[in-house]
């Protein structure tokens, strides 16, 4: 009996442990390329009927003696011209079942499927070269076996997909398509994602898996978990971080992650430029406590000392962070998502913020003769306006209008009576001559601006006055800069400055409230049969004009327009309702 004919024999043994699995194979070694096929069924009771055929799964069979089976080496050398023969038929099952005798022997294996194939191909870099190196697995009992047909044939639905190059691959990937992972059975899932058998797959939008050549280095998992110094919890979810190389990684967050090797805790914070800073910010703290206390907990299991910290974290360095931290704190600058490289670039800016804020809270400007002076920063994801206020003593106080409230810097005082008008830090300063009118002073503040409207507001004529003329103020700068902070702003002051009783009855209060929606998107049928009611029971030629805007009743507005004198032509030329007509006009 000839070698090969050994290594079918052994092998049939094996496959008749399993109910699944009937081989069909060539027993006198004639044929070029496969030995046989591998028939799957779907349920052990199949009885050899055909409706229970799950698939098949060519074989080859290169069988092997040796003195030994101590130290058998798992090396084959492949020929090119078979890989190429078992990848147009979609991949085999290739076997070595190694013999010292006819009952002492192991038997290995190697999957090729085509993905695989491809790659072994790709790496033919000489054109005489005749074969290449694969390493063999063994297959250890039926189980396993059964796992792997099971594998190779549900691979196999995809074999004629189109396989993607690594360049298509690279763009594929950046549109963040569905991908699929298929492997076989192990006792955890790390071995199973790492197994050899492991095979990505990219499925379409058509619902069709494309086989890749991507392998897992890593994966992670990110679990709810309470990690506590005492009674203090710090963090409240933890990534684990799992690789070949056996190493178990935690990251509590960005900046922080502590590895286990050799029963050894090593803690490292990052301090990479693309660390969050509030990351970065507690990483420091928790370490500061853990150098006190010795330990620390994950869901109530403790972790004492010995601990290793590997890191350049420095009680200056700390101390220098809190204080940024404060800083940006009494700016309300958001630091969510703030990375530390972001705080670079502003390096000097900051430092100044500190030593002004932080550490000194005031500073004196030399040779300045004003009573006040602005200063206008970017700082990080907002803008910071500072307005210096000369004291008694000639010193200047800061005052930061982007996050205190002073209620005297809120009040307008009305040149003309002796009264002020409580508003809104912001729009306080358009009293001053050197930014009256500018309200780019304030945007990116409507939120501050209307939470001081809401706190300051007093329902008073005059106050009511001044606030409808900065609604229509408001409404002509959005017919300016076409930015809707600005239209929100005034639709929340028209909303703010009448009583729901007036809102029934004031028609004012309905046209701004109308030419704010149109400004929006198309007014509907109740907003028009409001304004043709208003036309019909109201005497005041102004309302009415402004009604037949809203309604693009053109010919009439200007047929009553004409009757206006000059003068009252010229108030009305100046409300914002004015650019709805002018826009008409520019598109006709």
């Amino acid at each position: 009996m000839s070698i090969e004919s050994d290594g079918i024999t052994a092998f049939r043994i094996l496959i008749a442990q399993s109910k699944l699995l009937v081989l069909y194979a060539k027993e006198n070694d004639k044929y070029p390329v496969w030995d046989g096929e591998i028939f799957m069924y779907s349920i052990p009771e199949h009885n050899g009927k055909n409706e229970f055929i799950k698939g098949l799964v060519p074989i080859q069979i290169k069988s092997t003696k040796v003195d030994s089976l101590a130290n058998i080496s798992r090396k084959y050398s492949i020929e090119y011209s078979d890989l190429e023969i078992y990848y147009k038929g979609g991949g085999v099952l290739f076997l070595r079942p190694t013999f010292v005798t006819p009952v002492e022997y192991r038997i290995f294996h190697k999957l090729l499927l085509p993905v695989e194939i491809n790659d072994l191909l790709n790496q033919k870099k000489f054109p005489d070269k005749k074969s290449i190196s694969i390493e063999l697995l063994e297959i250890e009992n039926i189980e396993l076996l059964e796992q792997i047909c099971n594998l190779f044939i549900e691979n196999q639905k995809s074999k004629f997909n189109f396989l993607i190059d690594n360049q298509n691959l690279a763009e594929t990937l950046k549109e963040n398509p569905k991908l699929t992972l298929k492997t076989i059975s192990k006792p955890n899932i790390k071995d199973a994602i790492f197994s050899d058998y492991a095979s990505i797959y990219i499925e379409t939008k058509e619902g069709i898996q494309i086989p890749t050549n991507l392998k897992i280095e890593e994966f992670s998992s990110i679990i709810n978990s309470v990690v506590k110094i005492n009674d203090k919890i710090y963090f409240t979810e933890v990534k684990n971080i799992f690789n070949k190389k056996d190493e178990i990684i935690f990251y509590f967050n960005t900046a922080l992650k502590l590895e286990l090797k050799d029963n050894h805790l090593y803690f490292k914070l990052k301090q990479e430029e693309d660390v969050l800073f509030d990351d970065l910010l507690i990483g420091n703290e928790f370490l500061d406590e853990l150098e006190i206390t010795g330990n620390f907990s994950i869901d109530n299991e403790l972790f004492p000392s010995p601990i290793s910290v590997e890191s350049e974290k420095n009680q200056k360095q700390f101390d220098y962070l809190k204080k940024i931290d404060q800083m940006l704190k009494f700016f309300k600058v958001d630091t969510k998502k703030l990375k530390f490289k972001d705080l670079i670039p502003q390096k000097d800016l900051i430092d100044k913020f500190v030593s002004l804020f932080i550490e000194n809270q005031f500073t004196e400007i030399e040779n300045s003769s004003s009573t006040h002076e602005f200063f206008i920063h970017d700082l990080i994801n907002r803008k910071v306006l500072l307005i210096f206020v000369k004291n008694d003593s000639g010193t200047f106080k800061a005052y930061n209008y982007c996050s205190e409230t002073f209620d005297k810097n809120c009040n307008i005082q009305k040149k003309d009576e002796n009264m002020t008008i409580p508003c809104s830090r912001f729009i306080a300063l358009l009293t001053i001559p050197k930014f009256n009118k500018e309200y780019e002073v304030f945007e990116g503040y409507f939120d501050l601006i209307e939470e001081d409207l809401l706190k300051f507001y007093q329902p008073m004529d005059k106050v009511k006055e001044f606030y409808s003329l900065l609604m229509l103020d408001l409404i002509k700068e959005f017919d300016k800069r076409k930015k809707d902070e600005y239209l929100s702003l005034a639709e929340k002051i028209n909303e703010l400055i009448y009583t729901p009783e007036e809102k029934k009855v004031k028609l004012i209060y309905i046209i701004n409230m109308l030419q704010i929606q149109k400004r929006k998107s198309k007014l509907n049928q109740d907003a028009l049969n409001q304004l043709i009611k208003m036309k019909s029971e109201s005497d005041d030629k102004n309302l009415i004009c402004c009604a037949n805007i809203l309604l693009e009743s053109f010919n009439e507005f200007e047929i009553l327009f004409s009757s206006f004198k000059e003068d009252k032509k010229n108030i009305f030329m100046n409300w914002p309702i004015w650019n709805l007509f002018l826009e008409r006009k520019k598109r006709n």
